[in-house]
């Protein structure tokens, strides 16, 4: 599975968050940015790939306060779906976080470091796939 270690800094406190091992991925750019143009960007972004195919496998409202209905979604690419070549260098994205190398990691040994907020994702992904 393909991953990244991530950080950023707390908007209100300015102190950094530790590395959490994360999936591509990110928020709306914009109102008008649709679901599928979100997650095409996010992982262009993150990883310089691009992909023919995706399967929507997983979503989640997440209630706070800022935001009362955030929706994430997950979606499965297969590996022969990818192309381009995948980022090489450590990256710092317009909004200040710092982003590793992505790396390809076997799903026997990523639910123990992979960050919380993204395990059901990880769940979800392993059912489809038969892993689990």
């Amino acid at each position: 599975m393909l991953v990244m270690e991530a950080r950023s800094k707390h908007p209100k406190t300015g102190v950094w968050t530790e590395w959490r091992v994360k999936f591509p991925g990110g928020g709306q750019d914009g109102p008008n940015e649709s679901i599928e143009g979100t997650r095409d960007r996010e992982v262009w972004q993150e990883t310089n790939l691009a992909f023919l195919r995706s399967k929507l496998i997983w979503r989640k409202v997440v209630q706070n306060p800022e935001e009362p209905e955030h929706h994430k979604y997950g979606y499965l690419v297969n590996f022969e779906d990818c192309y381009g070549e995948l980022r090489n260098v450590p990256k710092t994205e317009p909004d200040g976080d710092e982003l590793r190398v992505p790396d390809w990691v076997p799903a026997a040994t990523l639910g123990r470091s992979l960050f919380s907020s993204h395990q059901s994702l990880f769940v979800a992904a392993g059912r489809e796939l038969g892993l689990f």
